[in-house]
């Protein structure tokens, strides 16, 4: 299985990276798998000795799958407004362009109750950090003013070219390959000042195509990944189960809510194994966020899905009733 940490070191971001946010990443990352693997699996069913040490060896491996993703993702995305790292260390997409209240949704989420008040923050090199309100922070951070910091086109691109189930990660492309979908997707967004730039040596085997978008230089980079038969994207069963849950999402048109337990029924159906046991994708094992929200003037719901310390199901649409 490929190491997390290895992962890390091997994609190439768009600059070096702080040191100080790679070494919280890679902190947040192993007290993750240290502490936080076993308790999905303990909640689903009660295990003997032999079961459970089994099955809490499948909840560590799926979380160092995902988790090496999530982590990948911050190294790419970290110096982009596109990206948030929320409270706890968790990297989450830009969606509404509003960083303390898309940090506030993951979190009651997470904790199932009201979230505290947050603050954001640039955090000296680029890149968004929320913090709960009254939370020592760096002295390089300077606090964003409330409400929204990002023009929501470039939060579309990035989901857009982030998805699993559509968007670069779906299939292992080359550079030039993944530079036509980049200004396919600029051209409908209207980003017509903006660039793209592909790394030398993306393959579209051996290594693939990742999106690092940089807001601030208007550019999209394109930075190399290694893909093996440990892969949870680049056609491995996580885009298998993006494209399912893409499927049975925009099938027809439907309302949040609706869309909401097609996600879930998918998810509970999924038949994805890791070390010869199967995966639990539910949001009571917590390997399923679902988040939804609402547009008044949409018709119908959309579906973004995004590889993270779970699987990220992003919905967009109207509101039931």
């Amino acid at each position: 299985m490929t190491k997390p940490l290895t992962l890390l070191r091997d994609v190439r971001p768009a600059v070096d990276p702080d040191p100080e946010l790679l070494e919280r990443v890679r902190a947040d990352l192993m007290s993750l798998l240290a502490t936080a693997a076993p308790t999905p699996y303990a909640s689903v069913v009660s295990l003997g000795p032999s079961r459970h040490r089994r099955r809490t060896a499948v909840a560590i491996a799926t979380l160092t799958l995902l988790a090496a993703t999530a982590a990948t993702w911050v190294a790419l995305h970290h110096r982009s407004q596109t990206s948030i790292l929320c409270p706890g260390g968790e990297g989450i997409p830009s969606v509404t362009g509003d960083p303390a209240f898309d940090c506030q949704r993951i979190w009651a989420t997470r904790h199932d109750g009201p979230p505290p008040p947050m603050r954001a923050y640039d955090n000296g090199v680029g890149g968004i950090e929320v913090r709960i309100d009254g939370d020592a922070v760096p002295d390089s951070f300077i606090e964003l003013p409330p409400g929204r910091t990002l023009d929501p086109r470039i939060a579309d691109l990035s989901m857009t070219l982030d998805d699993a189930g559509t968007g670069l990660p779906s299939a292992c492309r080359s550079g030039d390959v993944a530079s036509e979908i980049v200004r396919s997707e600029l051209k409908r967004l209207g980003l017509v000042a903006w660039s793209v730039r592909p790394d030398p040596g993306i393959d579209g085997v051996e290594h693939c195509a990742f999106a690092a978008v940089d807001d601030a230089a208007g550019t999209v980079f394109l930075r190399g990944s290694p893909t093996g038969p440990d892969s949870v994207a680049f056609g491995g069963p996580y885009t298998m189960l993006a494209r399912d849950i893409e499927a049975a999402v925009t099938a027809e048109c439907i309302d949040l809510d609706v869309a909401a337990d097609l996600v879930r029924s998918v998810g509970a159906a999924a038949h994805i194994v890791v070390q010869g046991s199967p995966v639990v994708l539910t949001e009571e094992a917590h390997g399923l966020t679902i988040q939804q929200y609402t547009e008044p003037s949409a018709r119908c719901t959309t579906v973004n899905v995004l590889l993270g310390g779970s699987v990220l199901v992003y919905l967009r649409g109207p509101a039931p009733g």
